[in-house]
């Protein structure tokens, strides 16, 4: 499912508020399925709620980062599983805020190879984090 807009995704499930969400949400449970796909053009505010209508209707919550929101945040607020690499080095790119445009495969192939990561910081803590070159 994605939001409405001019970068949304290849869905026709577009969903615009919570409860258009969670009504999807009870869909696809209905039709057995295990896991529910954001996209990049959801509203970032609209992902904590339905991961969690999601994970009550035993459904595994993956997908697309939504614009404005790191990896690290979006697993934060429910998500069980990221779709694609782009969107973990992007993590690691706060200044490329819109993952709803080609930035994100661009960037990520431009720089990914300047990365410089703090493996002792890696090693000890839950985040990670890397600098440019």
């Amino acid at each position: 499912m994605d939001g409405p807009g001019p970068y949304q995704g290849p869905t026709k499930v577009l969903v615009a508020d919570e409860k258009s969400g969670r009504e999807w949400i009870d869909k696809y449970a209905a039709l057995g399925m295990v896991q529910i796909k954001l996209y990049s053009s959801l509203k970032p505010e609209l992902v904590a709620p339905l991961a969690e209508a999601a994970h009550k209707k035993g459904l595994r919550v993956s997908g697309h980062i939504p614009s404005g929101l790191t990896a690290s945040e979006a697993v934060n607020l429910g998500y069980d599983e990221i779709q694609h690499a782009n969107f973990l080095v992007l993590n690691f790119m706060p200044d490329v805020k819109d993952t709803r445009t080609p930035a994100r495969f661009t960037e990520p192939a431009r720089r990914t190879g300047d990365l410089i990561w703090d493996r002792r910081r890696c090693a000890s803590s839950s985040s990670c984090s890397a600098t440019g070159m």
